[in-house]
């Protein structure tokens, strides 16, 4: 098992990729389709391992819609402890407009705030580092906790690539990632066998890949990091 720390801060840590890339540039809004739209309440579970196999935590996605606002958790457990994290973001553009992140473990007690208004985001983090800044909040940008929902409503075709900007609020930062629908792929996991569209978002010299359904829902099938491999649970 990683050090308390890192099994939750490394367990979005190629997410955190994303937000290293390169300066603001073309950008525009990703959100096409809510391919779950209507349904209310979503959750699905996954086993986190590491790189060889060997699990690290299981954890939950969950989609709440609620009307003009939508919430987006991750709740994620091992031995160490909890991390827990929710955006809440406008049902249609997907637009963030608050996120919250509680960690605790044995060893590490971290608190993260990022509240978004027009054009600014008041992030504060106590903890270890604590911070209070305020940084922008361009047009076509998302908190990068929203990362793995708002890949599910991309324009589904082999070829297709759009960059968005990340705003990384557990560091604050802003920047442009890059995401690309490059195959379709059969991928078996202990659920089954699932035919899915594989995405995959890149940042320099860094690449991350999701499996989402081909069909329905497009819920996220599997997930790679440079550290950890996600799988949806049946």
């Amino acid at each position: 098992m990683p050090h308390a720390r890192q099994a939750f801060l490394l367990l979005t840590a190629a997410l955190f990729l994303l937000a290293c890339g390169d300066p603001l540039a073309d950008t525009r809004d990703v959100a096409t389709t809510l391919p779950w739209r209507g349904t209310i309440l979503e959750t699905t579970r996954y086993i986190v391992t590491d790189q060889g196999g060997k699990q690290v935590a299981v954890g939950t996605l969950t989609i709440e819609e609620g009307g003009a606002t939508s919430t987006f958790s991750q709740h994620y457990e091992n031995a160490e402890g909890t991390d827990d994290i929710k955006v809440i973001a406008d049902s249609v553009t997907l637009r963030p407009q608050k996120t919250i992140r509680t960690i605790r473990t044995k060893t590490l007690t971290r608190d993260v705030s990022a509240d978004y208004g027009a054009d600014k985001v008041h992030i504060v983090i106590t903890g270890d580092p604590a911070e209070d800044e305020e940084i922008e909040f361009p047009p076509h940008a998302y908190d990068i906790e929203q990362s793995l929902f708002i890949w599910r409503t991309l324009a589904f075709a082999v070829g297709y690539e759009t960059q968005y900007v990340v705003i990384n609020s557990n560091r604050p930062t802003g920047r442009v990632g890059t995401v690309r629908v490059v195959a379709i792929e059969a991928v078996t996991i202990p659920g089954g066998t699932f035919e899915c569209w594989r995405v995959e978002a890149t940042a320099t010299n860094d690449k991350v890949i999701a499996w989402y359904e081909k069909d329905g829902a497009h819920r996220l099938v599997r997930y790679e990091t440079g550290q950890f491999v996600f799988e949806l649970l049946p």
